[in-house]
């Protein structure tokens, strides 16, 4: 079983969160638009979860790394130009966030969760980069103020292990569990 980190937003850091989420969604049009996303919607409350996750992972690696090592590219609402959700010590960061009923929800037929999954045209620009992507969950409220996050990958291994699937879009998916890193190497993985 991997460990688990677990990280707890502050009441400004939620309120930040929302805010910028209504940006994001301001930005790419508002919720009546398709947005900016592969998943062909744009709701306040899926942009809240994918800020609050990657706030998440950079309140993780602050534990670990000073300010000026974190690049927090997030923080820019328009995608094109940027390397990565977040940078560490020169490497790229993909957070991708689920809510939690999605990262362990069972349904009857294949796959049987969200988890560890990233779009074939997102994965092949991961793979490119020498991303790293980081599995983590939180709400898409600002009642719950933790975020979890579950373990980590590189990008090529979701495409060499990787099982094509059909979600809400298609999907490269790392099926099982054990392929998943534990996030105490990836301090080191950053470190290196």
């Amino acid at each position: 079983m991997l460990n688990v980190e677990t990280i707890s937003l502050t009441g400004k850091e939620l309120k930040w969160c929302y805010n910028h989420a209504h940006s994001i969604v301001d930005y790419w049009g508002g919720e009546k638009s398709l947005g900016s996303g592969t998943y062909g919607h744009n709701k306040v409350d899926g942009n809240l979860v994918g800020v609050k996750c990657e706030l998440g992972m950079t309140r993780w690696l602050q534990r670990y790394f000073d300010d000026d090592e974190i690049k927090s590219n997030f923080k820019s609402f328009d995608d094109s130009g940027k390397r990565g959700d977040i940078c560490c010590h020169g490497k790229i960061i993909e957070v991708k966030g689920l809510r939690p009923w999605q990262w362990s929800h069972h349904r009857v037929k294949e796959p049987t969760t969200y988890r560890r999954m990233v779009p074939p045209t997102q994965l092949k620009k991961y793979v490119k980069n020498n991303a790293i992507v980081v599995w983590v969950t939180s709400t898409g409220n600002t009642l719950n103020k933790f975020v979890e996050i579950k373990g980590w990958n590189y990008a090529y291994e979701v495409q060499n292990k990787g099982k094509l699937v059909q979600t809400i879009c298609s999907n490269m998916w790392l099926k099982n569990d054990k392929d998943m890193r534990d996030m105490k190497s990836l301090v080191v993985n950053l470190k290196s």
